[in-house]
């Protein structure tokens, strides 16, 4: 969660991209664009529906931990909110 806390189009998704997953050598990136957008019908607007923002940040944990439980370094790029992050955390 390097870049959480920047606004949109600061160049979060580069940043993940070329600098932080170079850097790792076991290393996977999600992007949560791409997370958000699994459901094809159905879906909300993240950022107005709250179901699928939910959704959207319980399918980026699960990918998460299971990563992490297979040895790997996870970057994530998706706008947060620390109360996304807050009450999910502690589960990693």
């Amino acid at each position: 969660m390097g870049a959480a806390g920047f606004p949109a189009e600061v160049g979060k998704s580069t940043t993940s991209k070329k600098m932080l997953v170079q850097a790792l050598n076991k290393n996977v990136y999600i992007s949560g664009d791409d997370v958000s957008h699994l459901p094809v019908k159905g879906r909300g607007k993240p950022w107005l529906d709250k179901e699928t923002n939910d959704l959207t940040w319980k399918n980026v944990f699960s990918l998460t931990k299971n990563l992490m439980d297979s040895g790997y370094d996870v970057v994530v790029d998706y706008v947060a909110f620390p109360e996304d992050i807050n009450k999910r955390i502690s589960r990693l």
